[in-house]
């Protein structure tokens, strides 16, 4: 039985107690579904702490092997990109701790996961908004620096403007990929919980 299925068999029955095993069913499934979106952030972070170490290495091997020397205006560039980077990493780590909070509230009856979950979606939906206004700031900034990079000589224009496009472009497919997930899964997910949550405050 999946989990539609799980909350679909309660809206019908009229056993509300907690200790039952639907109610253990849904509150397991719940609390497995706060997880997922810990991991999801999770992932995140690895996989933005990959890439910041390999472009790292990239530039100081370049730098040492003579190929791309880093001068005043490459430390300028690798500071901005630096704080951008710890930006995301604080925004990514207080989200992961929230919900992890979420996960420790879910393990009361039934109605504590079913808003824990739902707290957790809206956690996201909030990520989602800020991350996708974000973007495109990031993307403008990455532009500023290769185009400063390439007025100071150190980079040819070809670099800049391809350098541009790909982070835009990169930028643009990130975007559209969490603003589907949010149209097309957070927001009717948001919707159900709220439902939910509200027939078992109901009282019977």
């Amino acid at each position: 039985m999946n989990f539609n299925d799980l909350e679909k068999t309660w809206d019908r029955q009229t056993v509300t107690g907690d200790s039952s095993p639907l109610a253990a069913a849904l509150s397991r499934r719940l609390t497995s579904e706060v997880r997922h979106e810990r991991r999801r952030v999770l992932g995140g972070i690895a996989v933005v702490t990959f890439a910041l170490l390999v472009g790292w290495a990239v530039t100081i091997g370049f730098h040492f092997a003579g190929i791309a020397p880093i001068d005043r205006m490459g430390v300028v560039s690798l500071t901005v990109g630096s704080l951008i980077d710890a930006a995301f990493f604080v925004l990514a780590i207080r989200s992961a701790r929230r919900i992890q909070a979420e996960v420790r509230a879910s393990g009361g009856n039934l109605l504590d996961s079913v808003n824990a979950s739902l707290r957790t979606i809206e956690s996201r939906m909030h990520d989602t908004i800020l991350i996708t206004y974000g973007l495109p700031a990031v993307a403008l900034i990455s532009s500023l620096r290769f185009f400063a990079r390439y007025l100071a000589g150190a980079m040819p224009r070809f670099g800049a403007v391809a350098g541009s496009l790909a982070t835009f472009a990169f930028c643009g497919a990130v975007v559209a990929a969490m603003w589907w997930r949010y149209r097309r899964h957070l927001v009717p997910r948001r919707a159900e919980l709220r439902e939910l949550a509200a027939s078992l405050a109901e009282p019977k």
